[in-house]
């Protein structure tokens, strides 16, 4: 019998709610500065504003939207967000919603590579990929990834069934079950496990797709330098360096969800609470990743570097102007 807490984790949902804020806060503030500040990106920019539309929604689904608590070493999860408290929508929705976006999120920074290397490929005439090609393999990578989702989908059931098989399986956690608003019990399976692994796998590939365009730009970029003014050649050089960084945060963050993963399919002791850090860690990364854009990323940078001059410039110039008023 595991240890499992039923109780509801006020600790786990305040602190989803401050990610949350700081979620909202900081994607707000680079979407407004893909829209109206950095122009030095180009039109690139604005598929950098796809991807950071989808980081919002996937921090806020999980933060605020689902909600998610899991229950595990069991393979279920209940939700406090306002899809469940306020519409009603069951636990199963939201962690498939959380999961569907999440995967968007990955796409569409794997996109913004795509984008990015096909531009220098034109230039330089190399490793130019057709254009309906390459639409076709992003449809693919699409539905792949949906792939997790709409099996995860198919193993759900009815509330009664759920309690029935909790009842079989486990009937120590009935009552607990039982007394939840709302829930999600997948039963022990081999297509749940295929499920697992097959998450697994996908998120592997994506990594390895994501240091493929990083290694392959790296070479593309000494080809780049004599092909285009010095100019281009450093608003292509800030690009892609801001995406370096959020490859880099991404990977790490993405060590969240594989211990995650791991921790219940091993059925580890501390499942729940470890599973309640990395989903909470996960929910970080779209923080972590706007704040290390304007700590590192340069066109993000002379953001702040231009608030900075223009707050001393203020301070200089308000205490003669006080001065003068007292006079």
């Amino acid at each position: 019998m595991y240890n499992i807490d039923f109780t509801e984790p006020h600790w786990l949902i305040n602190s989803y709610h401050a990610v949350g804020l700081f979620s909202l806060v900081f994607n707000l503030l680079a979407i407004y500065l893909l829209f109206f500040e950095i122009n030095d990106l180009g039109t690139f920019r604005y598929n950098l504003l796809i991807f950071q539309m989808a980081s919002l929604l996937t921090d806020l689904s999980i933060t605020t939207l689902s909600t998610i608590v899991p229950l595990y070493p069991l393979n279920a999860v209940t939700t406090f967000g306002i899809l469940s408290t306020w519409f009603g929508v069951s636990s199963h929705f939201c962690f498939v919603f959380s999961g569907g976006c999440s995967h968007l999120e990955n796409v569409t920074l794997l996109l913004c590579f795509f984008k990015k290397h096909q531009a220098i490929a034109t230039i330089i005439d190399v490793h130019v990929v057709p254009k309906f090609l390459g639409f076709a393999c992003y449809l693919l990578v699409l539905v792949l990834a949906s792939i997790p989702l709409v099996g995860l989908s198919l193993l759900s059931v009815s509330r009664d069934e759920q309690l029935i098989y909790i009842n079989m399986t486990s009937p120590e956690y009935y009552s607990s079950f039982a007394s939840l608003e709302q829930f999600a019990v997948w039963r022990e399976s081999w297509a749940l496990l295929g499920v697992y692994i097959i998450a697994l796998c996908e998120m592997s590939t994506l990594a390895g797709l994501l240091v493929f365009f990083n290694l392959d730009l790296v070479r593309m970029m000494v080809k780049l330098r004599s092909k285009v003014s010095n100019l281009n050649f450093q608003k292509h050089r800030e690009a892609i360096q801001s995406l370096f960084i959020q490859t880099l945060v991404s990977l790490i963050c993405s060590t969240s969800p594989c211990i995650l993963g791991f921790s219940v399919m091993t059925k580890m002791e501390n499942a729940q609470i470890i599973s309640e850090l990395c989903l909470l860690g996960f929910a970080c990364h779209s923080p972590v990743n706007v704040i290390s854009l304007l700590i590192f990323s340069p066109p993000y940078r002379r953001f702040l570097e231009k608030l900075f001059r223009r707050g001393n410039r203020q301070l200089i110039v308000h205490p003669h102007s006080q001065s003068g008023v007292n006079q």
